[in-house]
């Protein structure tokens, strides 16, 4: 399991979302006793998404965070806001019955639809782009999957074009795919200044950040909930617990219902314009249909984005650069060596089946967690189904499912586990390149 530092953090780690963007509002920390409506704990996308929607709906809000706005996953993601589970649709239908699964499959479906409108409704400043992504297909069964879900989503009128091998290295601007897919519906953000952005709304519309105010310990008293910080303290009627993969051990078991990975990403330095403007010319992130983390996007500052490993620990340096050179060299070998700027890293919680949980743990306590490499579009979505639930509107038919997670048993044999998995997934990889030399 990740280590969470108790050692507060008061500016985000540098990575290719911290070039020139907007400076975060001022969030002082917790000083004293306060009471909301609601307290939020954690300043990521879900608890700003929470605190945002239930102060605009006039509830009192309290955003507890420990280190400051956006420092975890929520501001260091790939953040391609994709209108996707991590399921194809049949599966999430054997796994959680047709009408629980369609409900769950629609709401992915229209999440980036309520991300890009939020943006735009305040004025967010995050680069977002919303035409579209690529999904290359690197074999010819996943040609075929993705060929599924195109015909599965052109029947409900979504914006989806299969692609043959040269339209899609057109897209991609190089590389020797079968085929893919174009999803018109998703895009890319900063997700560090959407986060910001979303603190800031959420101030405006009437609620409390605090930076720097960890969250110690969490109790019912008296119908009420009190959240004790080193500064102070809330009491609040309802608690929304928004840390999904840095989750600590406020509230027993949770943490255990999770699996923790980490995933990395590298940023270049600046290209030669004509370089830059070759690569994924339509502006569209890529990802392939491998099974470890493959995407490459651009920011307009003339660098590319890659994800670059999985890993089980934050303590490898630069981890993935050599696999990164590799890859570019056979998908764009006009570029020549590419200096990598910046890396950088966050966690990544997979719940058992990998589906989102929104559920009362105990009487007025909420805890929303689990988008198992999904949540840049989902947990926009999340926190604004935990305002709802926070204000006891009917969640007999919610969109996410209303039960804890299963627990991992013995969790580290789990993460040896885990690392067996992806050891295997490296070397199917590495087999389907030999099988069939596409891809890159």
């Amino acid at each position: 399991m990740p280590n969470h530092p108790l050692k507060q953090a008061s500016e985000p780690p540098e990575t290719g979302y911290t070039f020139d963007i907007p400076a975060a509002p001022d969030a002082p920390a917790l000083d004293g006793q306060a009471k909301a409506d609601i307290a939020v704990i954690g300043a990521g996308l879900t608890g700003l998404s929470a605190a945002l929607h239930a102060a605009e709906a006039g509830a009192s809000v309290a955003v507890l965070e420990a280190n400051c706005i956006g420092w975890g996953a929520s501001g260091r993601s790939f953040a391609q806001v994709v209108p996707y589970l991590r399921h194809e649709v049949d599966v999430t239908r054997a796994a959680l019955g047709p009408e629980a699964a369609d409900r769950l499959i629609d709401t992915a479906a229209r999440a980036p639809a309520v991300v890009f409108d939020l943006i735009r409704r305040h004025g967010i400043a995050c680069d977002a782009t919303d035409n579209g992504l690529i999904f290359a297909a690197h074999t010819p069964d996943q040609l075929a999957k993705l060929g599924r879900r195109a015909e599965f989503w052109a029947g409900r009128g979504a914006p989806v074009k299969l692609l043959d091998a040269a339209a899609v290295a057109a897209e991609v601007g190089g590389g020797s795919y079968w085929g893919g897919l174009i999803e018109g519906r998703g895009g890319t953000v900063n997700p560090l200044a959407l986060c910001r952005g979303l603190a800031r709304a959420a101030i405006a519309a009437g609620a409390s950040v605090h930076e720097a105010s960890h969250v110690r310990s969490l109790a019912r008293e008296g119908g009420t909930w009190r959240l004790m910080t080193a500064g102070g303290a809330v009491r609040a009627s309802a608690v929304m617990l928004c840390t999904d993969s840095y989750t600590d051990l406020l509230w027993p078991g949770l943490r255990r219902r999770m699996v923790y990975v980490r995933g990395h990403q590298i940023i270049s330095a600046p290209l030669p314009e004509e370089n830059w403007q070759a690569i994924l010319p339509s502006g569209r992130p890529m990802t392939d249909t491998r099974r470890l983390i493959s995407g490459i996007r651009k920011h307009r500052n003339r660098r590319i984005q890659m994800s670059s490993a999985i890993s089980l620990s934050g303590w490898e340096k630069d981890p993935g650069h050599a696999a990164a050179d590799r890859r570019l060299s056979k998908l764009f070998p006009f570029l020549g060596p590419v200096r990598w700027e910046r890396s950088w890293s966050c966690w990544i919680g997979m719940t058992r089946d990998q589906f989102p949980r929104l559920a009362e743990a105990a009487p007025g306590l909420f805890v929303a967690y689990g988008y198992s490499g999904r949540g840049m579009a989902l947990s926009i979505v999340m926190g604004r189904e935990l305002a709802r639930r926070a204000a006891e509107e009917s969640m007999a038919e919610g969109p996410f499912p209303g039960e804890l997670s299963k627990t991992i048993p013995l969790a580290p044999a789990a993460m040896i586990g885990v690392a067996g998995l992806l050891k295997c997934y490296r070397i199917l990889d590495w087999v389907d390149g030999l099988r069939f030399g596409r891809g890159a």
